[in-house]
């Protein structure tokens, strides 16, 4: 009796303790390439391999695909959560909305760029003045320190612009930079490398060009209107994630897949394990396509076995990522602006939704680091009051009535962890272009080692944001498809 009773409990605990292993644990999965991260650098990877009919999945952290790219619809107001802007040089957005059948909304600018200044909106001659003023003051630094190398020096490399932007620069001047680059790079001054006075002097110069040409009388409206513009896609980025999705095997997309630990063993296979509902999900491929970023890659276990180099893993541990925020504001308002610059202690950018009533409202830096629920409502009042009063007025008293949605900042986000930016204080030989043919206008701590092959906007040379997400996931594809027989 008690033998029976023993051995019926031994046999049930086993049992247990089968199913409880078989719950937690599954079965390696086998593919010839694998693409992490379903962000728009990942699908437009898996797209490619898709056509193609390769055997492949794509593991994505989050239960969407899109990354930092997506939009959400609130009433008949549409927000663009993360990127949104298609500028009319980038090709590869371009090029994706029409392999996918989305439509872009050409934005011109026939609307009023506006600029404040501690609550001061300034005059359009006012705003030229300032912008001519800046460069002008920029110049022969920039001119100084191309003639001498001193860019070079390991005592110019380590600088913040900060500390080498001219001491001549007004503090409206100053406020205005800051505010323009917490929004451009997500970092503020202080957070921003020395190299970045070349590209602001550059900016700010295509800026100035486009006031100089929306403000000149002897142009008709319409020509104007013609070769000054962006893109954004119609009602919202959403449109082109799920266009892209609807072209991918269902079966070959695995959405709450949290990578954990990469390894490659003695038969040059990659060993993947991902978190999946708390179970462990091991997967096994030939070839790797990691699209997610290295902020949030750092934290990962890396396998001494990847045989990747000190400037691989210099990378992954300190490239520089911003903190850019977005809040949304739905409201009774439509705002007469094409995009606005607030150059306060608490510098902001806004621009209205890509559809519906309402305002983005843009931050970086310091501002986007600090960004809640809390520091929201003073900061949206700032914008509202940046505002022509008749707009201000109604739009103000309604703040506390009005809809925020207030995406977390990209720093706070597990899955992404920052905004990327181009132009951070890491080590100057992170912006070293790689030679080779294949990865013409990739990093060279981006080039791939065997099998393990990088893409996403922080490969690029070019900060083109999404069109650097595409270029790369495409480009990784094509390597991929090119050298597969050698993996």
């Amino acid at each position: 009796m008690y033998i029976f009773k023993y051995i019926k409990i031994t046999s049930l605990l086993i049992i247990f303790i089968s199913i409880s292993v078989a719950a937690f644990s599954m079965a390696a999965e086998e593919f010839d390439v694998v693409v992490v991260g379903g962000g728009l650098a990942g699908l437009t990877a898996s797209l490619e391999l898709e056509e193609r009919k390769q055997n492949y999945a794509m593991f994505e952290a989050r239960d969407r695909l899109g990354g930092r790219t997506y939009s959400e619809k609130h009433g008949d107001s549409v927000f663009n959560m993360g990127g949104e802007w298609i500028d009319s040089d980038h090709k590869g957005m371009q090029w994706l909305a029409g392999k996918v059948d989305v439509s872009l909304k050409k934005e011109t600018y026939d609307q009023p760029i506006r600029v404040t200044i501690e609550g001061n909106e300034l005059s359009s001659e006012d705003r030229i003045a300032l912008l001519k003023s800046i460069r002008q003051k920029l110049t022969p630094t920039i001119k100084s320190l191309d003639a001498s190398q001193a860019w070079y020096t390991v005592d110019w490399q380590y600088k913040s612009l900060a500390e080498v932007l001219p001491d001549d620069l007004s503090s409206a001047e100053r406020q205005f930079i800051n505010a323009y680059l917490e929004a451009d790079e997500g970092l503020s001054l202080d957070e921003l490398n020395s190299f970045c006075m070349n590209s602001l002097h550059e900016d700010l110069g295509d800026f100035l060009e486009l006031l100089e040409y929306k403000e000149s009388s002897w142009r008709p409206s319409i020509l104007r209107n013609r070769s000054a513009y962006q893109y954004r896609v119609k009602g919202g980025m959403n449109q082109m994630i799920r266009a892209i999705r609807d072209r991918l095997s269902p079966e070959r997309i695995r959405l709450e897949h949290q990578l954990n630990r990469i390894s490659k063993s003695a038969d040059n296979k990659f060993h993947l394990s991902f978190n999946h509902n708390g179970a462990i999900h091991d997967v096994v491929a030939k070839s790797v396509i990691m699209t997610i970023p290295f902020s949030v890659l750092r934290s990962l276990e890396l396998d001494e076995s990847l045989g990747l180099s000190d400037l691989h893993r210099e990378a992954i541990q300190t490239l520089s990522y911003g903190t850019n925020s977005k809040i949304q504001l739905r409201g009774e308002m439509e705002p007469d602006l094409r995009y606005l610059v607030n150059a306060t202690e608490s510098s902001t950018t806004s621009w209205k939704l890509v559809s519906g009533a309402g305002l983005t409202i843009f931050m970086g830096g310091k501002t986007g680091r600090t960004l809640s629920s809390e520091t929201a409502v003073p900061l949206v009042r700032s914008v509202l009051r940046s505002l022509p009063t008749s707009e201000a007025g109604s739009a103000a008293g309604a703040v506390e009535e009005a809809l925020f949605i207030i995406e977390e900042n990209w720093l706070e986000d597990p899955f992404a962890r920052g905004s990327y930016s181009a132009s951070g204080l890491h080590a100057p030989r992170l912006d070293i272009p790689s030679a080779l043919k294949a990865f013409n206008g990739f990093r060279e701590f981006a080039e791939p080692v065997g099998g393990l092959i990088f893409a996403g906007e922080h490969t690029q040379m070019d900060n083109g944001y999404m069109e650097s997400a595409v270029r790369s996931g495409k480009l990784a594809a094509k390597y991929y498809l090119s050298n597969r027989d050698s993996f």
